[in-house]
């Protein structure tokens, strides 16, 4: 959780974007806060899924809002996308109670490793990750 929040704040350069970092990071770290007092202890996996669901629809628009704006599609914000959609989905399946196997937790993982090796390997400035939209 921690490293998607810290990827959301440094994925924003603009300035009207570190205006919205800021008022993102303080509620995020008081909210990880109270997660240790005891009768926010029992919603914890629920706040972490809306939290997980805010910070992906945050990356799913920003994908969008360039692939239209700059007419490319970002391979580095996909694969954040990509991330974060998993993440998603796993703390839905451990609040649910579903039963999601040993076989998807080994998939997940391998994704998760590949992404992160993607993340060290590549910035979010670098031209070759821009996919030119052909219209």
């Amino acid at each position: 959780m921690l490293c998607s929040l810290q990827i959301l704040m440094h994925s924003f350069t603009s300035p009207k974007a570190k205006i919205v970092r800021n008022i993102l990071y303080v509620p995020s770290l008081s909210l990880l806060y109270l997660m240790e007092l005891s009768p926010f202890k029992k919603y914890f996996a629920e706040v972490f899924l809306i939290m997980h669901a805010i910070i992906l629809f945050i990356f799913i628009r920003k994908f969008l809002l360039e692939a239209v704006q700059f007419r490319a599609y970002g391979v580095f914000l996909a694969s954040l996308v990509i991330y974060e959609l998993s993440l998603t989905i796993r703390l839905f399946f451990a609040v649910t109670g579903t039963e999601i196997g040993y076989s998807y937790y080994i998939i997940s993982m391998i994704l998760e490793t590949g992404v992160g090796l993607f993340f060290i390997l590549f910035s979010e400035d670098d031209p070759r990750l821009a996919i030119r939209m052909k219209i």
